[in-house]
């Protein structure tokens, strides 16, 4: 019983701790969108994209 006791506290110690480990070091802090427009000659829309660039501290 006491070992079951001991390995939950621990499990959720463990668990707490890497929770806070994502959240505190969230690469998506420095991220920024760039929006690019693409157009004819005429005016008219051709393309729009969409892009997602960030500053990765840990790249799995």
């Amino acid at each position: 019983m006491k070992k079951i006791v001991v390995f939950s506290v621990i499990l959720i110690l463990l668990s707490v701790l890497a929770i806070l480990f994502i959240t505190d070091s969230n690469d998506h802090k420095e991220c920024s969108h760039i929006q690019e427009t693409k157009t004819s000659n005429n005016g008219t829309v051709l393309v729009t994209t969409d892009k997602h660039v960030c500053k990765e501290k840990f790249n799995l």
